[in-house]
């Protein structure tokens, strides 16, 4: 397996947080009628999710979990880092 065929293997965590972020932005730009994109992984020097291009102080970190309302404060202690 070549290193490009490597990447177009996303482990499923990875697709569903991915297909999470996709859905997330299209709800936000059709709910706000604000332009969203997702934001590139950058390993320690990740920001967030999702990015508001007319409001770019506005970071979206996005959570796709069964338990998120029992996790909540794990999930503000990650977005706080």
């Amino acid at each position: 397996m070549t290193n490009f065929q490597a990447l177009l293997i996303l482990s499923k965590s990875k697709q569903k947080g991915t297909a999470w972020e996709t859905e997330c932005v299209r709800y936000l730009q059709s709910y706000t009628k604000h332009e969203f994109m997702r934001l590139p992984l950058v390993g320690t020097k990740d920001v967030g999710d999702i990015r508001c291009i007319d409001l770019p102080e506005f970071v979206f970190e996005c959570k796709n979990r069964k338990d998120a309302l029992s996790s909540l404060s794990q999930i503000m202690r990650e977005t706080e880092q």
